[in-house]
């Protein structure tokens, strides 16, 4: 079956989805009630989706070549954490402190979070790295002017930037000709300032980069209020864009995986609880060209995958929770990540290494789907249009058991969806379709993928979905006995998906 196309650049789609949510028939699967929690959900998507970075520096004479990594860096170091998390918001602000009493200069400097990076790197520019009075120096009033700017983000990534410890003999053990104010700051006047900012956003992870050991104490008592602040040695200031880049795409990256995650249930029942390793599946970045996203990249997309392990205790349900054509759903609440799971148990196998295929195939094809939903999100986002529905597709994982479950020791699992709306079928893979809007997102991926495959046998509950399949000739990659090849693409175009809807995927440049 051919359909028309034209290849994918850089502003694939550019319409808006305006008649998304007043399309009823699009959306008659969703009750009345969900239809405000799906807006809410877009909105939270949206917000959650936006990262405030602050730095925070000691900007006095020992600190200028680190000012001068800052202001010829802080560019790249934002390009390339939003080539990894396109579709994310990230805003810089920047707070330039020096000592309190030295009235030669201005005691802070600061520039309020922006998108415009141009300026912060500007305003870098500008600040002078200006020798202090003493060797301590008023960390307390940079870290208090940092609360005076306006993070509105979900995620706050701080990094505080020092050579010298705060003011107050606390802080250090230095001689009094070390710090003139060492008898005059009151006990925990900057564990109290700190204790604030917990308060600038949902997540705030606070970073502190060591040059010397003066800082230590401070550090110390820093870690104290904030038990998540994470100490990074700086031995090198070329070493400063590889460190904050890194910590940047950590912690996004930490965040994106809690955008999907809801509310979680008690689990109670009969089952096994033993030792396993969790292993967390990181998709590659989107390509900057959208031309890029062809046969070959596609065809080596699972060499990209990143694995992250760790080791946990997990107590795996003895009830089924719930049974498809290839695997039975069962429960799984991870004790020590203090998560809810459902954990995919193939039907029929022989052997430990039948499992293992079975897990590795069901990875395959929830990596590429979520790639693909990520894609899709930030498509839709070019223009920032507001009703774009967020499809998410659950990140794929898997668990590695130290006692087998069933006779097997390798078990897929995604999160638990605890979303407060019924599960829908949106469509399978052959001939059902409820959903013109859901089988937008089916056309979206072949076309996207310049016809390589198709993301179809959609279900879930609301914008968050599972268990999809992918058609494809390319059965190497794809060898799940759900892709259905091209006999799979003229079953969606002549029973699903007939004609393009002038609602859904004509507004997206579907054709």
């Amino acid at each position: 079956m051919e359909k028309k196309t034209q290849p994918v650049n850089g502003k694939f789609l550019k319409s808006s989805f305006a008649s998304l949510f007043a399309e009823k028939e699009t959306f008659k699967q969703i009750s009345p009630a969900a239809y405000e929690e799906q807006k809410m959900l877009i909105q939270k998507v949206k917000k959650s989706s936006s990262v405030d970075v602050l730095f925070i520096m000691d900007c006095t004479g020992s600190m200028k070549k680190y000012m001068d990594q800052a202001k010829t860096t802080i560019i790249d170091i934002i390009k390339k954490v939003q080539q990894c998390f396109q579709g994310f918001t990230f805003r810089v602000g920047f707070v330039a402190y020096r000592d309190l009493h030295d009235k030669r200069y201005p005691n802070i400097e600061y520039i309020d979070f922006t998108t415009r990076i141009e300026a912060v790197q500007d305003f870098v520019g500008k600040v002078q790295a200006l020798s202090g009075q003493d060797c301590a120096e008023d960390v307390i009033g940079g870290l208090n002017a940092g609360l005076k700017l306006k993070s509105n983000a979900n995620l706050l990534c701080c990094f505080f930037i020092a050579d010298a410890p705060s003011h107050g003999s606390q802080y250090h053990r230095r001689s009094s000709s070390y710090d003139y104010l060492a008898d005059k700051i009151p006990e925990n006047a900057l564990e109290n300032v700190l204790e604030q900012y917990k308060k600038m956003a949902n997540v705030v992870e606070f970073t502190c980069l060591k040059i010397t050991d003066d800082t230590d104490i401070m550090f110390q008592k820093m870690q104290k209020v904030l038990p998540n602040l994470t100490i990074q040695k700086i031995d090198s200031a070329l070493k400063f864009a590889d460190i904050v880049t890194s910590t940047i795409v950590h912690h996004a990256s930490n965040h994106d995986k809690q955008i999907i995650k809801n509310v979680i249930k008690p689990i109670s029942g009969e089952g096994l609880t033993t030792k396993a390793t969790f292993w967390q599946v990181i998709l590659p970045p989107i390509p900057k060209d959208a031309l890029q996203i062809d046969e070959t990249f596609l065809k080596e997309f699972g060499k990209k995958l990143r694995f992250v392990e760790e080791s946990c205790t997990i107590k795996i349900l003895k009830d089924e929770l719930g049974k498809g054509a290839c695997s039975i759903a069962h429960k799984i609440h991870d004790v020590t990540r203090d998560r809810k799971m459902v954990g995919k148990v193939p039907i029929n196998f022989l052997t430990q290494e039948d499992g293992l295929k079975v897990v590795k195939d069901r990875i395959i094809t929830q990596a590429y789907s979520c790639f693909f939903a990520q894609y899709y999100r930030c498509v839709t986002a070019l223009d920032q249009l507001q009703a774009a529905p967020p499809i998410f597709v659950l990140p794929p994982s898997y668990y590695v058991l130290d006692e087998p479950f069933k006779g097997i020791k390798h078990i897929y699992a995604e999160p638990e969806l605890n979303y407060n709306e019924q599960w829908a079928r949106y469509s399978n893979n052959s001939a059902f379709c409820a959903s013109q809007t859901m089988a937008s997102f089916s056309h979206f991926t072949w076309v996207a993928s310049q016809k390589y495959l198709m993301v179809t046998d959609l279900q879930g509950k609301g914008f968050i979905l599972t268990d999809p399949a992918i058609h494809s000739d390319d059965s190497n990659v794809f060898s799940e006995s759900t892709n259905k090849g091209q006999e799979g693409f003229v079953s969606f175009f002549m029973q699903q998906h007939p004609e393009c809807s002038d609602q859904v995927c004509h507004p997206i440049g579907l054709d």
